[in-house]
């Protein structure tokens, strides 16, 4: 029994109330795998739908044998008082943290976001994809 029960107990029992029941061993794993099959429901959702998700997303493969996902920058910078207005989307390498423009996060941000449905907008992202014979590629039907 756990200190919140016991203390919910004295409570009760002040009030002239019987105590709670306690669990048995059986209820309580009952409940554990309950919660753990509910779990691994919650996260086969959750990768069904980031798949689902990244099947829409646009990538690029870059010519070498590498793919690339387009992704924003997080934090001040990305704020829209910048020049861009916060509103570029670099071509960044799938496992990179440094974008084709060599662009990567300093002190004012907090790294990259997630992949983007939206294709890249950096224009000299787009440049070195081009120079590099990479292409965005088309989504299956």
């Amino acid at each position: 029994m756990s200190l919140f029960d016991n203390a919910l107990n004295m409570i009760r029992d002040r009030q002239g109330l019987p105590p709670l029941p306690v669990p048995t061993e059986a209820e309580l794993a009952a409940r554990r795998a309950r919660k753990q099959e509910e779990q691994r429901t919650r996260d086969e959702e959750n990768r069904r739908q980031y798949q689902a998700f990244l099947d829409r997303a646009p990538r690029y493969e870059l010519g070498d044998g590498r793919y690339a996902r387009s992704e924003g920058m997080l934090g001040r910078l990305s704020s829209g008082a910048e020049a861009d207005r916060g509103s570029l989307l670099h071509v960044l390498p799938e496992g990179e943290r440094v974008a084709l423009c060599r662009a990567t996060h300093g002190p004012r941000s907090v790294g990259w976001s997630e992949p983007r449905e939206e294709p890249a907008t950096c224009p000299r992202c787009l440049a070195r994809l081009s120079r590099m014979g990479g292409r965005l590629m088309e989504k299956p039907s």
